[in-house]
C-alpha cells in the first residue's frame, strides 16, 4: 500500500451502509423484473391528432387609430456635476415680474361735480369753471393678522424668561476673568507660545517634562493610546 499511487478515501460506517443498501436494492429489482419487456415511456394517441396551429408572423392590427407614445428625451450622461449642497440652475424657477395693474378709484371716495368729465379709470379732468369736491374718505382699519404659530417648547421658554425678568431672578452671565488657563506646574499660560501642547487629556509642560522634547512626549502618548496597552 505504501508503494502504490492510488488515492484511498476515508470510509466510515455511514458510507458502507449506504453502498450496501443501494447494492441490495439494485439486485432485488433485477431479480423481480426478469422476463418483463421494457415499458415504452412515449405516449402514443390511438387516433390521428389535428395539425398544429400556424404561428403568425405579425400580430393582427387593432381597429382604430394607433396611439403614439410621447417619451421624454434621453438625458443620460447630461447631468451637471455639482458640489455637495448645490442645486442645479434648472431647479430654480424664476417667476417673471409683471407690472401691477392700476387700482380703480372707488366711486364713494370721489364725488365729481356735474361739469367734470371722466377720462379713464382712476383719472378725471374737472371742467374749467368748477373744481371737483372731495368728500372725506372713511379710513378702513387693517385686518388683524393671525399670530405666527410657535411650538409649545418655545412658548414655555418665553414665559419662563418673562417670569425671570419680572422677578429679577435671572441667571448671572458668565464673564471670563482670565484670558488663558495657567499651568499648575510652571504657572505660565497653557499656550503654544510658552511651549505647552495637548494630546487628549494630557498636557505637555517643558518645565516638568524631564528633558524630553515635544516629539518624544507625543510618541509616548500615542503608544499609551494604542488598544491593548494599559492606561
Amino acid at each position: 500500500m505504501e508503494a502504490t499511487s492510488l488515492q484511498l478515501f476515508v470510509l466510515n460506517q455511514r458510507t458502507l451502509t449506504q453502498w450496501f443498501n443501494r447494492r441490495e436494492s439494485t439486485q432485488e429489482i433485477s431479480v423481480l423484473t426478469q422476463g418483463l419487456a421494457a415499458e415504452d415511456h412515449i405516449v402514443v394517441a390511438s387516433s390521428q391528432l389535428p395539425p398544429p396551429r400556424e404561428k403568425l408572423d405579425e400580430a393582427p392590427s387593432p381597429s382604430g387609430l394607433q396611439h403614439e407614445f410621447v417619451l421624454p428625451p434621453n438625458r443620460a450622461g447630461q447631468a451637471p456635476k455639482l458640489r455637495p449642497g448645490r442645486r442645479p440652475a434648472s431647479a430654480t424657477v424664476v417667476q417673471p415680474v409683471t407690472a401691477a395693474a392700476p387700482l380703480p378709484v372707488p366711486a364713494q371716495l370721489l364725488s365729481l361735480n356735474p361739469g367734470s368729465t371722466v377720462m379713464a379709470a382712476g383719472h378725471h379732468r374737472a371742467a374749467p369753471p368748477l373744481a371737483p369736491h372731495l368728500t372725506p374718505a372713511t379710513q378702513v382699519a387693517p385686518a388683524p393678522t393671525a399670530p405666527a404659530s410657535v411650538s409649545r417648547f418655545t412658548e414655555r421658554n418665553r414665559q419662563r424668561r418673562a417670569e425671570e425678568e419680572a422677578t429679577g431672578s435671572q441667571k448671572r452671565k458668565y464673564v471670563r476673568e482670565v484670558a488663558f488657563n495657567k499651568c499648575s506646574k510652571c504657572g505660565q499660560p497653557k499656550t503654544k507660545e510658552f511651549g505647552h501642547s495637548r494630546f487628549g487629556s494630557a498636557t505637555f509642560c517643558p518645565s516638568a517634562s524631564g528633558g524630553k522634547s515635544l516629539e518624544q512626549w507625543l510618541v509616548e502618548q500615542r503608544q499609551l493610546k494604542k488598544p491593548g496597552n494599559p492606561p
